[in-house]
């Protein structure tokens, strides 16, 4: 089966699955869809195309760094605009999600279905399935695009201007680790940081809008040098590969000329 059309095609059957489900089934919908995806694409990585996933064994640091990155950047957005007063109904309207989901009202499934499966499940279809399919036939920026576009869609149709907002700026953030890392689990420990920051939302009621701008700007020189630490680790690697390279072609290149200077009987 072609890698290509698979990611491609499994993107929007996904997605209309999941918004079927979802007003189908109100909490539970959100939870089977999300556990269907999961299992079709690591099932599919570890077998259709094991020679080219993006589900290859992470290193630990990298998980907490990306992680770190998504609960910083957020944080610091998310404060920023409750200090300087943007559009206090999308903060409100996030705030009200996580609200729920901490609750005693809330099940532990929609508990985990929000911080745990919907975030998997995302970086699964936007950035294993389409950015990657993306990449490999496109290059860095129309992928880049491609994934941040259709996640934002997606977030506009299932939660309105809240859900295109929180997308957007998580996209952006998720698709520039793939490029770092093309790693899927990166991606989705840094999206589990960013929704547990949304958590964090009701602290803003503690604070006057200076102590927020304060905190806001602690969180974005956080987040910049954790986001400027993984470029470093992309940059190095992307080095390393290219070193490697050379010293292949220059062992070919020896190779060739002993083989003139020293032909075979």
């Amino acid at each position: 089966m072609n890698s290509f059309f698979f990611r491609i095609l499994s993107v929007p059957a996904c997605l209309a699955i999941q918004l079927i489900l979802s007003r189908l089934m109100p909490g539970s919908g959100d939870a089977l869809a999300a556990g269907c995806f999961i299992i079709l694409f690591i099932g599919a990585e570890l077998t259709l195309f094991k020679e080219d996933t993006s589900l290859q064994k992470p290193e630990v640091p990298s998980l907490f760094l990306s992680l770190a990155a998504g609960f910083s950047f957020c944080t610091a957005l998310l404060f920023a605009m409750e200090a300087i007063t943007i559009d206090s109904g999308i903060l409100t309207s996030l705030e009200s999600v996580s609200e729920f989901c901490l609750s005693k009202n809330a099940s532990l499934t929609w508990s985990l279905t929000f911080f745990l499966l919907l975030p998997s499940a995302e970086e699964l279809v936007f950035r294993s399935g389409l950015q990657k399919a993306m990449l490999e036939r496109f290059g860095i920026p129309a992928s880049m695009i491609a994934s941040v576009v259709s996640f934002c869609l997606y977030g506009l149709i299932r939660d309105g201007a809240a859900g295109l907002f929180f997308c957007f700026f998580c996209g952006i953030l998720a698709s520039l680790f793939f490029i770092f890392y093309e790693n899927a689990w990166v991606c989705i420990s840094l999206h589990i940081g960013c929704s547990i920051s949304l958590a964090f939302l009701y602290l803003r009621y503690f604070f006057n809008p200076t102590a927020l701008l304060v905190i806001a700007g602690i969180s974005f020189v956080s987040s910049a040098a954790l986001i400027y630490h993984a470029f470093c680790i992309y940059r190095d690697s992307e080095d390393q590969e290219e070193e490697d390279d050379e010293n292949e072609e220059d062992d070919d290149d020896e190779e060739n000329e002993e083989t003139e200077e020293h032909p075979l009987p």
